[in-house]
């Protein structure tokens, strides 16, 4: 029987063709794939600036989270070529794998939080609304830091403004006043950066396969929080020295 192609869609074509060109392939071969995908996102961004490309402000602060995504997805593919400890003065290269799921959990929550605020499916005055509530909770909670240095101080006399502002911006949005009561007071205690959104709901309005990295992240989690999972992962992979250990398949 012939195998008839046109049955397939672009997108399952697509598919195929990655799963065909990746699927065999080890970790490094995967983190030279990605290398260059991290270069070309950084290439994208620079021809803003580049080509003079104005943009309005909510959206100047998809920048900076796109380079936070290539910050923590660089460090973490090059940490798959080895890390470097001395035991005796000598040194010794280890698979660091701890680290490395602590990274990816980073890099995921980089990547939904990014979604969430520039990529999700609603109305631009909306995602104007989620990121002056993500903006208002980072800065009030670096508001709350104590601190004692003459320069921090007036630094933080000018944020208490801003925030102030922000706070009066969000109590004006219609998509506030749609909120419960306790919802409008849990915000305004700068709580909720991302609303009500669990990180488990953002993989899944982010279209990530919800059966993967629900899981993924909750063990991601425990090596966040030292948990005794984490522990007892190092000891039964002979605490990095095992060599073939960095051939594991991660989804990267």
């Amino acid at each position: 029987m012939k195998n008839n192609t046109t049955m397939f869609s672009t997108e399952d074509k697509a598919s195929v063709k990655a799963w065909n060109d990746y699927i065999q392939k080890e970790n490094l071969e995967y983190t030279k794939d990605i290398y260059d995908k991290v270069d070309l996102l950084t290439q994208l961004v620079d021809s803003l600036h580049t080509e003079d490309i104005k943009t309005e402000e909510w959206l100047t602060w998809s920048e900076p989270m796109i380079y936070k995504l290539v910050f923590h997805s660089s460090t973490l593919l090059q940490m798959f070529y080895g890390t470097r400890i001395y035991i005796k003065q000598k040194a010794v290269t280890i698979f660091d794998e701890p680290s490395v799921i602590m990274l990816m959990r980073v890099v995921l929550e980089n990547y939904l939080t990014f979604f969430y605020l520039f990529c999700d499916n609603i109305s631009v005055e909306e995602k104007k609304f989620r990121i002056s509530v993500w903006k208002y909770c980072g800065l009030k909670q670096r508001t709350e830091f104590n601190i004692s240095t003459i320069e921090a101080k007036e630094k933080q006399a000018q944020e208490l403004l801003l925030v102030e502002e922000i706070k009066k911006e969000i109590g004006s949005s219609i998509f506030y006043l749609k909120l419960k009561k306790d919802e409008q007071s849990l915000l305004l205690k700068g709580k909720k950066p991302r609303l009500f959104y669990s990180w488990e709901k953002l993989i899944r309005i982010s279209g990530l396969r919800r059966d993967l990295f629900k899981n993924l992240y909750g063990y991601k989690s425990s090596y966040a929080h030292s948990e005794f999972l984490s522990v007892l992962q190092i000891k039964s992979n002979h605490y990095g020295f095992k060599k073939k250990i960095k051939n594991i398949m991660y989804y990267l």
